[in-house]
């Protein structure tokens, strides 16, 4: 009976510490090729050689390699893999949260007490009531939606194998694009090369144990 409740609070413990994911959504189209050798061109050749690309193009290749695609030098590649990212127009929404407190009062009572020798006098008894209350923060948070696309095309043929776009956005009170953009290739890199959409939610002990940092 010990051994199942243990079970039972460790559970709970877990449910508790993965209640506050991660979720983006996503749109994919194509299949795998059986050839997964590739190398990645952003689709803007102005880009080629940018520093920024060049950072979040070796976190595409991380996940790429971990979806098991092959990174080789572009003679060598069957694929090419076509990667860009766009942030939208800048908005303000008000957001509203609440939290839960305390709130304290103090209470009296008084009563007559009658001594054995039959002397009566007054008590008076002082407590303190605890009520929980719900109050309410509100603040503007400033975002922009940002997309994501990862498309494969054959090197030969030119024509597209499979594409996958990733939606979030980005709110700057949270987070950047750098700690943002890992957990959205990761989140997609589950649908590359497969036709599917709809909603990714991702528990923060799985991205731990991906080595991808949490991005808020």
């Amino acid at each position: 009976m010990k051994k199942i409740i243990v079970a039972l609070v460790l559970g709970l413990f877990v449910l508790l510490m993965n209640s506050c994911g991660y979720y983006c959504y996503f749109s994919a189209i194509g299949s795998a090729p059986q050839n997964k050798s590739y190398y990645i061109l952003p689709n803007d050749s102005n880009l080629i050689g940018d520093l920024e690309f060049e950072r979040y193009a070796q976190m595409l290749t991380t996940v790429l390699n971990r979806a098991g695609y092959n990174n080789v030098p572009a003679e060598k590649a069957s694929i090419i893999i076509y990667f860009n990212w766009q942030i939208g127009e800048l908005s303000t929404e008000s957001v509203s949260r609440s939290y839960t407190y305390n709130s304290y009062s103090s209470a009296t009572s008084t009563q007559w007490v009658t001594t054995p020798y039959g002397y009566s006098y007054p008590q008076t008894t002082f407590t303190t009531v605890t009520t929980p209350r719900t109050g309410y923060i509100a603040y503007d948070n400033d975002y922009s939606p940002i997309t994501v696309q990862v498309i494969a095309v054959d090197k030969q043929t030119r024509k597209q194998i499979w594409k996958t776009t990733i939606n979030d956005k980005l709110e700057y009170n949270k987070t950047t694009l750098n700690k943002l953009l890992p957990v959205m290739l990761y989140a997609g890199s589950k649908y590359f090369g497969t036709t599917a959409e709809g909603r990714v939610d991702l528990f923060p002990s799985e991205i731990n144990q991906n080595g991808i940092m949490w991005p808020y």
